[in-house]
């Protein structure tokens, strides 16, 4: 029998079609892979955002997601995800298994990257399967949990890094700010460490529970980075916080604390890292600007250190507490950014502060900033010396 050329295509297509309906290993599903943490936040409460009580799961911002086809051995997605906690529609192979992992990185708004790593002395990106071998069971977006570990709490880190830096990046891009599930070595608490131009911030094992510690620390990678990695002068090692010298303030500190009278230097530099914490977690103009889960709140102006401290002479010292009331006062009612804090910072130059007050006035009068409106808060909040 003689087969003609169209006869021979139509044989060829029917043949396929009969393949596929009777090979299934040949089937596709059309897939999403979306992330969430788990979070287990102890201070929860404060702030606007991420303020449901613990453990709750919140969607992941951009994590890093490999999907590997565990029958053909090869990687089916492996980059950060496009769609906020979502991979783009893939093509995955139904009568396969697939292994999901999520890398504790993200890539944020404005090319940022946040990464966590383990032991400062070997340090490894930490990275979770979150399924060993998922088959897919059709069509559709799928959720996976990054689980809470309560080793490393690797998934509270994430989540609380990913936010603070996406909604406040501070006039940054393409910045690589590194975690580590290791406290600070020479104070077993969290820190930001830098190092002959290397920077990182050290988590405690119990400050990866509080999403403000979280931001306060990468506050002060904001304020060091904008410098141009150049070391602040900030002296913390003088501090007055016991009841005798300091009644209302925080007592039985051993360092430098919000609500103690510092050297200016530290003040003011602690002082931003709280602001850019509060200015994280809370909306802007909120008339309840929760500063941390005790009540306290920013949005309410003060001047403690003339207050409660009994100094004679403040010329020289300063108040965390202070600067963060002035901070929110000019950021949510006088039109500064915080990528416009972040830049006084600079430009007042604080690895070479002499007079830190005058050198953060100047530094926001050349920036272009009324001296009258900040004169008036300065003054009203207790900064001014």
């Amino acid at each position: 029998m003689t087969i003609h050329r169209h006869q021979k295509f139509h044989f060829l297509v029917l043949t396929a079609v009969l393949l596929l309906g009777f090979n299934s290993s040949w089937a596709t599903d059309d897939v999403k892979i979306c992330i969430k943490y788990e979070t287990h936040f102890t201070d929860w409460a404060m702030g606007d955002f991420y303020a449901s009580s613990s453990p709750h799961d919140y969607i992941a911002i951009r994590p890093h997601v490999l999907v590997w086809d565990n029958d053909s051995n090869i990687p089916m997605f492996n980059y950060f995800t496009d769609d906020v906690n979502c991979t783009p529609t893939l093509a995955l192979n139904s009568a396969h298994d697939f292994e999901i992992k999520v890398y504790a990185e993200a890539l944020l708004v404005d090319g940022n990257v946040i990464r966590v790593y383990d032991n400062i002395d070997n340090p490894i990106i930490h990275a979770q399967v979150v399924h060993p071998n998922w088959n897919p069971p059709g069509d559709g977006p799928f959720p996976f949990t990054h689980q809470y570990n309560y080793n490393f709490k690797v998934s509270n880190i994430l989540a609380a890094a990913g936010w603070t830096v996406n909604r406040r990046p501070g006039g940054l891009s393409n910045l690589d700010i590194t975690y580590f599930t290791d406290p600070c070595p020479s104070t077993g608490s969290s820190c930001f460490q830098t190092n002959g131009g290397d920077h990182r911030i050290m988590l405690s094992l119990d400050d990866r529970d509080r999403k403000s510690t979280i931001a306060h620390e990468t506050g002060h990678e904001i304020a060091y980075t904008k410098k141009g990695n150049d070391e602040s002068v900030s002296d913390c090692s003088f501090y007055i916080n016991d009841s005798e010298d300091c009644s209302n303030g925080d007592t039985g500190a051993t360092s430098h604390c919000n609500k103690c009278v510092e050297h200016q230097s530290c003040a003011a530099w602690e002082g931003f890292a709280d602001f850019y914490m509060v200015a994280a977690w809370n909306y802007e103009g909120d008339n309840n600007c929760d500063y941390n889960d005790d009540g306290d709140s920013c949005a309410v102006e003060n001047h403690w250190m003339e207050d409660y401290s009994c100094l004679f002479d403040y010329d020289g010292y300063g108040m965390e507490w202070d600067w963060t009331h002035f901070w929110w006062e000019m950021y949510s009612n006088r039109g500064y950014s915080v990528g416009d804090i972040a830049q006084i910072y600079n430009l007042s130059d604080p690895e070479d502060w002499f007079d830190v007050y005058i050198d953060l006035r100047s530094a926001a009068i050349d920036f272009g900033k009324s001296f009258s409106i900040w004169d008036t808060w300065a003054d009203f909040n207790g900064v001014d010396h």
